[in-house]
C-alpha cells in the first residue's frame, strides 16, 4: 500500500511538473506570438496610410489635370 501510494505521489509530482513546463511554453508562445502579430499589424498599418497617401497624390493629379484641361478648352474655344 505504501509503494503505491509513493508512486501514485510522485506521478503526481511529475504530472505537475510537466504541466507547468507546458504552461510556461504555452505561455512563451502566446507571447511570442502576440509581438508577431503586432508587427504585422504595425506593418499593415503602415502600408495603409501609405496607400491612402498616394490615392490622395492621385486624386490631387487628376483635380490639376482637369483644371489644366478645362482652361486649354477655353483658351480653344475663345
Amino acid at each position: 500500500m505504501k509503494d503505491s501510494s509513493c508512486r501514485i505521489r510522485n506521478d503526481l509530482i511529475n504530472y505537475i511538473k510537466k504541466a507547468e513546463s507546458h504552461y510556461l511554453e504555452d505561455t512563451a508562445a502566446v507571447e511570442s506570438g502576440k509581438i508577431d502579430l503586432d508587427e504585422v499589424f504595425q506593418n499593415c498599418l503602415q502600408k495603409a496610410k501609405l496607400g491612402s497617401q498616394q490615392w490622395n497624390s492621385v486624386h490631387e493629379s487628376l483635380v490639376s489635370l482637369e483644371k489644366s484641361n478645362g482652361a486649354s478648352l477655353d483658351e480653344i474655344v475663345r
